[in-house]
This record gives C-alpha cells, sequence and structure tokens, in this order.
C-alpha cells in the first residue's frame, strides 16, 4: 500500500492522523481499466483517541467510526475502485477524504495516485507486404489501425527486437535495420 493522502490533527505533544492509501489489484488491458484498493486509516501516537461520535469519507463513500481508537495504525474502511486510463494508457485520479468526529479529528485530505502502471497500447498491422527479397534479405512495409510509439518484431520465435517507430523495415542477415 502506498500512502498519498493524510490528515493530521494535535493536541498537546500527540498527534492523531488519517491517512488515504492505495495499491493496484488488477489491470484490464481490453478495457483499459485498473482496479485499486483504497485503504483509510487512523494513526494514534497516544495511548489512546476517543469521541462520542465519528465518521469519515473516502472517495465520495460514507462510513462510521468507533469511538476509541488506541496507540498504532488501524484500518477503518476498504474499497475497490476502476480507474479509467486515457488514449495513452495513464491514470492518475485524484482522491478525497474527510473526517468529522466530537473531538479534534476533524479535517480533510485528498491526493492525485500516480505510480498507477500505464496499460501499454497496442495496435492491429491492417496491411502488409514483403519485396526486395533477395537471399537473406528482404523489405517488409506494414501499416496499422491507429498510430504507435514503437514497434517490436520476433523472427522464428526469437526474442523480440525493437524497430523504433518505422513503418519498413530492411532484413539483412544478421541485423535488420529500418528501411531510411
Amino acid at each position: 500500500m502506498q500512502e498519498f493522502a493524510r490528515y493530521t490533527a494535535y493536541y498537546g505533544s500527540f498527534n492523531y492522523s488519517y491517512i488515504l492509501q492505495w495499491e493496484l489489484v488488477n489491470q484490464d488491458y481490453g478495457a483499459n481499466t485498473s482496479k485499486i484498493r483504497l485503504r483509510a486509516l487512523i494513526e494514534v501516537n497516544a495511548n489512546n483517541i476517543s469521541w462520542s461520535s465519528g465518521n469519515a469519507v473516502l472517495d465520495g463513500t460514507s462510513f462510521g467510526l468507533s469511538n476509541t481508537y488506541y496507540r498504532g495504525t488501524t484500518e477503518v474502511f476498504s474499497k475497490e475502485i476502476t480507474v479509467q486510463h486515457d488514449s495513452q494508457g495513464n491514470a492518475a485520479p485524484y482522491i478525497s477524504g474527510s473526517i468529522s468526529t466530537s473531538f479534534i479529528m476533524n479535517g480533510s485530505c485528498s491526493g492525485t495516485i500516480n505510480g498507477i502502471p500505464q496499460i501499454p497500447r497496442y495496435v492491429t498491422i491492417t496491411k502488409h507486404e514483403a519485396s526486395e527479397v533477395k537471399g537473406t534479405s528482404f523489405k517488409v512495409l506494414w501499416a496499422t489501425d491507429k498510430p504507435r510509439d514503437f514497434t517490436e518484431y520476433s523472427l522464428n520465435g526469437a526474442n523480440w527486437i525493437g524497430a523504433g517507430d518505422t513503418v519498413c523495415l530492411l532484413y539483412t542477415s544478421p541485423s535488420p535495420r529500418d528501411c531510411s
């Protein structure tokens, strides 16, 4: 779990924090989404903190709080959300939270979740042709259904090799190069 937001209340020499964390659960490349787990915690550096009533919010979901928390960190709420990635495969959602109690812990915190892994972009080859076949060399041209950042190829199941952003590859044994 990674912390992305914190609200801290101070009372004398003690502090009490409402902490928001996240972790990646999974990614769906086809749907261009990530599922993340959000957690809310209360951290106490005194023996305990008590109040007569308490409520908190995490990403729009409200939940009640018990009235005593002891020294250390306690998870008070957890939920999973699905985050949509942009057209480049990136996601950085802004999440907010708040806490309201009858004693000392009354505030809010929020933050942008950075670090969600990018979903790679895949394209479909819509046209391809080989030409200039001569012994151990040939030229391959291709077109794709959308723009791409880079191209990789593999011959006979070997390791993938980067071909940059080229749309033409001249294969000359032992090392291919682009057509330029």
